[in-house]
């Protein structure tokens, strides 16, 4: 990946719901504590998109990194979900959480998944490292997973 594959984009506010957990990277890296591959897992097996209120594109999957402890890190929560048009869900399992409006720098995943998606994960790790002129909000970031192609957006100011 080159940094002319990257795009900047606007993106409105958005409403995702589906399930969550708490977790951070160092937890990732062993498989003993790993819990997002799991939640994906349920996700797709409990078939978790059809269970939302009011879905909006509901072919479109969204992994979406929220309440950070701190910076990448500490502590976040990941919500493995699609979008709906309210908060409100009727199954208890599912949290909606609201994607901030603004800024977001695009990263293309290319490959096989998961691969795809944790090589680019540390190439986002490492851009933010090499270019200190951009800086990350640690307020939303997400994946989306669409029928071609999955993409990371990383909220920046």
């Amino acid at each position: 990946m080159t940094e002319t594959e990257l795009s900047i984009v606007n993106m409105p506010s958005k409403i995702i719901s589906g399930i969550a957990t708490s977790t951070q990277n160092s937890k990732e890296m062993n498989p003993f504590t790993a819990k997002i591959g799991k939640q994906w897992d349920r996700f797709y097996s409990e078939q978790i998109a059809l269970k939302v209120v009011k879905p909006v594109n509901p072919e479109l999957i969204y992994g979406v990194y929220t309440q950070y402890q701190s910076d990448h890190n500490g502590e976040y929560t990941i919500l493995s979900g699609i979008e709906s048009e309210t908060k409100q869900q009727t199954d208890p399992d599912l949290l909606s959480i609201e994607l901030d409006a603004g800024r977001y720098l695009v990263f293309k995943a290319k490959g096989e998944l998961p691969a795809a998606i944790i090589d680019t994960w540390g190439f986002i790790w490492d851009y933010f490292s090499k270019n200190k002129n951009v800086e990350r909000k640690y307020t939303t970031d997400f994946e989306l997973y669409a029928t071609d192609e999955v993409a990371i957006y990383i909220g920046i100011i």
